[in-house]
């Protein structure tokens, strides 16, 4: 059933999401995923992922899927055959759907927004980078473009051709260079009628109150919140929306508390 194959793939996923460590609030979480039981951190436990995968790495037999909905129904089906395969949502589908891979990736350049790779394999792939997916992250292949896929619903993947290459992928928020073109405008207008040395147009008498609500600019700021935080959702068919999938589940509520409480001091222990 499409139950027991996400629990068997449970453990596979933590390999591909290069999980080295895990933190869990119940005692048999991660004993569940065949994860090794450090000891206790805080109110936590602590586990090691011994078969782990590396973060960057080449991958071939690819299941190609339409949208992360129907990557989600491929990761049902193939169970915790994942761990050999790459989900990967590219309609261009460049590397047959048998093709075995062979060959390595190793991260050179680790920066917050530019990540540069290393690649060598004799065979076409697709390298796999294990870090969120994002509409602001672009990537070159030898100095020249490629396309970012998503991988794994959440990952990233570019697709390469036999041999070695330098991949370098590199983060801009969407919008960001429109934005900027349009601040820029705005500026040198606004500089240009500062030093006009005339008025464009002339000035009438002083108006009276204008008639505005006294707390008009809360208003505007109310009204800009309410639409950022509705930008988070999306409609579902069910009475209550839903929040944006791909991120679904990303970040859990008792990970901030057992991070703080394991890095609080300790007490060092007295030496008889």
């Amino acid at each position: 059933s499409n139950g027991e194959n996400l629990r068997a793939a449970g453990a596979a996923l933590a390999d591909l999401r290069g999980l080295s460590y895990y933190l869990s609030p119940p005692r048999g979480a991660g004993a569940e995923l065949g994860l090794e039981f450090l000891g206790k951190v805080g109110q936590s436990y602590l586990y090691r992922n011994p078969t782990v995968l590396p973060r960057a790495r080449l991958v071939g037999l690819p299941e190609y899927a339409r949208d992360e909905n129907d990557a989600q129904a491929v990761l049902l089906r193939i169970g915790p055959k994942v761990r050999d395969h790459v989900i990967v949502e590219d309609p261009d589908r460049p590397l047959p759907k048998g093709s075995k891979v062979a060959g390595t990736a190793k991260v050179v350049v680790d920066l917050p927004e530019r990540v540069e790779v290393a690649t060598e394999s004799e065979t076409a792939s697709y390298l796999v980078l294990a870090d969120s997916f994002d509409p602001g992250w672009s990537a070159t292949v030898d100095g020249k473009p490629a396309p970012v896929r998503p991988a794994y619903i959440t990952f990233r993947a570019v697709f390469l051709p036999a041999g070695s290459h330098r991949v370098v992928f590199t983060y801009c928020p969407a919008g960001f260079r429109l934005g900027a073109i349009v601040s820029a405008v705005g500026l040198a207008l606004s500089a240009l009628l500062i030093a006009w040395p005339r008025r464009l147009v002339q000035l009438g008498p002083e108006h009276g109150d204008a008639g505005w609500p006294r707390h008009w600019p809360w208003y505007v700021l109310g009204g800009a919140l309410v639409f950022v935080v509705a930008s988070a959702f999306v409609p579902a068919p069910a009475a209550d929306p839903a929040d944006r999938q791909r991120w679904h589940n990303s970040v859990h509520r008792f990970t901030w508390g057992s991070g703080i409480e394991a890095m609080k001091p300790r007490p060092r222990p007295r030496i008889p």
